[in-house]
């Protein structure tokens, strides 16, 4: 069944930190912590106004206390995780994930990602993801990882694709970028435990 009964607060959404060293960089990933709010922000900020971002760099807005009011929530929800990859104590790369807590949803959830541009290409994308899904695979309701990505984003499509991930419908025209016009918004998944057939 997808319907499972929930352990609750015994489940933590915490990463113990994982040291890699890639392409010739030690890099950690783990989960962020409340006390580097203020590097999350800069770190969310710098990545707005990306080829590939939905949003300006005028549009981007974060408070403070809000941040870390949602990094205190994140470490005590069992369906919620926000991991960072760091070099040298800087974040370099960061993963989102969120899954509903409604009981007939909760075996899906969905995630996205960032990298700083100066460290695209290095495996560090592959390792925030991989750190999820083993997460995931853990997780005691998770089955399914969602994600969603648009269709001129072809070297993420691709290392998605390696990782497992299967395309399941689009978006028609969902985003308009400067220099593509309209996209489109191709919706992707895997299954972290059994496939199950709808």
């Amino acid at each position: 069944t997808l319907i499972h009964d929930f352990p609750g607060a015994s489940y933590m959404a915490m990463l113990d930190p994982v040291t890699l060293v890639l392409a010739a960089r030690t890099i950690e990933i783990r989960s962020c912590r409340v006390e580097e709010a203020e590097a999350l922000i800069e770190f969310n900020r710098s990545q707005s106004g990306w080829e590939f971002s939905t949003a300006e760099p005028e549009e981007f807005s974060a408070d403070l206390d809000a941040v870390r009011g949602d990094l205190g929530r994140i470490a005590r929800e069992p369906g919620l995780l926000r991991l960072v990859a760091l070099h040298q104590g800087r974040i370099v790369g960061g993963l989102d994930f969120a899954s509903p807590s409604r009981k007939r949803i909760r075996h899906r959830g969905k995630f996205g990602i960032a990298i700083a541009q100066e460290y695209r290409g290095a495996g560090i994308g592959t390792a925030l993801i991989r750190a999820m899904l083993a997460w995931a695979k853990d997780h005691p309701t998770l089955e399914k990882v969602r994600l969603s990505v648009l269709s001129v984003n072809v070297r993420a499509i691709r290392l998605y694709e390696r990782l497992g991930f299967e395309e399941e419908g689009r978006r028609m025209a969902e985003c308009y970028l400067p220099r593509h016009g309209y996209v489109d918004e191709v919706m992707m998944a895997t299954w972290v435990k059994c496939r199950r057939e709808g």
